[in-house]
């Protein structure tokens, strides 16, 4: 590695993304690239900046029609060589840093790294833009709004407190 860093850049195969689309519980992965810029850092870590862009096939919410998508993100990780694989404890600080990623090897999987992101970045929920449950479809055994189930008779868990917000409701409470 020079002494200013390394760039890389990624490019998932057509075997890779097919078995990535598997992974990620989506359609198809059409395409994955990125760039990754590894830096040295003081007392042994390194600092990886990667830049992503994917294509996303997954199927609508609403229609299961396909929705393709474009997903592009970005992350920045400290990478440190592992200090005690018997140790695996670490200590995670809600409002400190995140523990550096491992160098494993001499190796830090930019790969593994870059799906992972990427599954954050993913709608879990797509939707074709027009696409919308019809007002009157209520599933059987689900609450309508006003608490009652889907045969009317207001028979569910639910109804005491959708008749309970109402009463508040009218009473000028929120």
């Amino acid at each position: 590695m020079a002494a200013d860093g390394t760039t890389l850049e990624i490019a998932a195969t057509s075997v890779e993304r097919a078995r990535l689309a598997l992974r990620l519980g989506i359609e198809a992965l059409e395409r994955l690239e990125g760039r990754a810029r590894i830096e040295p850092r003081a007392g042994g870590r390194f600092r990886l900046h990667v830049d992503f862009v994917a294509d996303v096939l997954q199927s609508c919410v609403v229609t299961l029609e396909p929705v393709s998508s474009r997903v592009e993100g970005q992350f920045d990780v400290v990478c440190a060589e592992e200090t005690d694989p018997a140790t695996p404890d670490v200590f995670v600080e809600p409002e400190g840093e995140e523990p550096p990623e491992p160098i494993v090897g001499g190796q830090v999987d930019v790969g593994e790294l870059l799906v992972q992101y990427l599954a954050l970045e993913i709608d879990p929920y797509p939707r074709q833009g027009d696409a919308s449950v019809p007002a009157d479809y209520r599933p059987e055994g689900t609450a309508g709004p006003d608490g009652s189930d889907a045969d009317g008779t207001g028979d569910n868990p639910f109804a005491a407190l959708a008749a309970l917000k109402h009463r508040r409701n009218a009473a000028g409470q929120d």
